[in-house]
């Protein structure tokens, strides 16, 4: 996904450098890292849609250091869906950053909760949250129904 996307635009690049910890992963070819259950939901999309096995799929996934927790997704970078993927548009890419960086101060919040049946409430809720933003960025037009 890097070359003619929004991972080659330098104001992306930038970002990056400064907030994250860019790790590059080709399952195909490496396999999906351990101890990261951030990554099963896509772990487990993948295993229950075979017949794209063989083509894999195409995402950026913020994760929280713990790697237990997503904090966001680019949703489907797709070459075919470019018109449409944040993937390739640099200034909608920054505000998924953003959101994943608003979502860290959140984790980082729920974190501090002593009552740990509240903590894990508000932990839940904050992976909803992304799910469902990952959802509505591969289907936006289930997002506006």
């Amino acid at each position: 996904m890097a070359r003619g996307s929004s991972l080659s635009d330098d104001r992306v690049i930038n970002e990056i450098n400064k907030d994250f910890i860019a790790v590059d992963n080709n399952i195909s070819d490496q396999g999906w890292p351990a101890n990261t259950p951030a990554l099963m939901p896509w772990q487990n999309w993948l295993n229950n849609h075979p017949n794209n096995s063989r083509n894999g799929f195409t995402t950026s996934v913020v994760i929280a250091p713990d790697g237990n927790t997503a904090l966001g997704t680019s949703g489907s970078g797709h070459i075919s869906e470019w018109h449409t993927s944040i993937c390739y548009d640099p200034d909608k890419y920054l505000g998924f950053l953003d959101g994943a960086l608003q979502k860290y101060q959140q984790y980082r919040n729920i974190a501090a909760i002593e009552d740990p049946n509240q903590r894990y409430m508000s932990a839940v809720q904050l992976q909803r949250q992304v799910m469902q933003e990952n959802r509505n960025r591969n289907h936006p037009e289930a997002a506006s129904r």
